[in-house]
């Protein structure tokens, strides 16, 4: 059965759309040395802004006010911050990813890696939202 158009006539064209939705992946990045107190001092500004305290006032927390040695420690601050932002350096910005890649629609993800690459702690956090 033809759909009318609204005065009457017999409509003879139609469009037919197909929305396409795609996921993208950020990824940043920042270098440190384990001695380097101004680089922990900006991540621990850029933690804050997740959490209702600063994560070196927060007791739930064992960050160091002082820049450990420890490159896990690091890592354990790393993982409180869920947005890429400075001090992060941003290398990869709307790398398109299939629908098919994953079933999440949201996750972040953490990664350690020594100086040639090799990584040492990684994490995913599924679904945050």
């Amino acid at each position: 059965m033809p759909l009318n158009h609204l005065d009457g006539d017999v409509m003879t064209t139609y469009k037919l759309k197909l929305f396409e939705y795609q996921k993208i992946r950020n990824t940043w990045e920042i270098e440190f040395d384990t001695a380097d107190q101004a680089t922990w001092e900006r991540l621990l500004e850029a933690a804050a802004k997740f959490d209702d305290v600063s994560p070196d006032q927060n007791f739930l927390y064992d960050i160091p006010k002082i820049a450990p040695a420890d490159p896990e420690k690091w890592f354990e601050l790393g993982q409180l911050i869920f947005e890429g932002r400075p001090p992060f350096v941003c290398l990869k910005k709307g790398e398109l990813m299939s629908l098919h890649d994953g079933e999440l629609d949201i996750s972040t993800g953490h990664q350690l890696e020594d100086a040639k690459g090799n990584i040492l702690l990684q994490e995913t956090n599924d679904d945050m939202f």
